[in-house]
């Protein structure tokens, strides 16, 4: 998604929004290193605003739904932070394109959590907790060889 955003606002004619509900860019492959290694998420992470490109415009939020008429696009994004009175706040964003960048497919914990682990600290203690389990465990088995699953236990051997 950053990569898109970067190469649509090079020239400065388009208008970029990215919708992301964390508030930090990680690195993912390196992610397993830091399940084992906790020391090692500091130089996985980026804040988000630091990461998107200066031209691009950040809403921190899921992306909910769609809806096109003959005269408008609009994309409806629930707000990561609530209103006021606690409920979740949407906001409606006009659009003429709509590039979808789902990223990796992973689940926890070498994914964040998208609704738990929102905020950098919430996903350095996830992870600092995995670590802690990792270390007190007397076995471990991992199911799965592919890729994911070989270099886990190669970081955990």
């Amino acid at each position: 998604g950053l990569s898109t955003a970067r190469l649509l606002s090079t020239d400065g004619t388009l208008q970029v929004t990215v919708v992301e509900p964390k508030d930090y860019f990680e690195y993912t492959p390196g992610i397993l290193r830091a399940m084992v290694e906790p020391k090692a998420l500091q130089h996985l992470h980026v804040p988000l605003k630091e990461a998107i490109p200066h031209a691009c415009a950040w809403l921190q939020g899921t992306a909910t739904g769609i809806e096109r008429t003959e005269q408008t696009s609009q994309l409806f994004v629930r707000l990561q932070s609530p209103a006021e009175d606690g409920r979740a706040e949407e906001q409606r964003l006009e659009f003429d394109e709509l590039v979808v960048c789902t990223g990796a497919h992973y689940t926890a914990p070498v994914r964040p959590q998208p609704d738990v682990e929102s905020a950098r600290a919430a996903r350095v203690k996830k992870v600092e907790e995995t670590a802690a389990a990792i270390a007190d465990a007397k076995s471990i088995v991992l199911v799965g060889g592919g890729i994911v699953g070989v270099e886990f236990a190669a970081e955990i051997a």
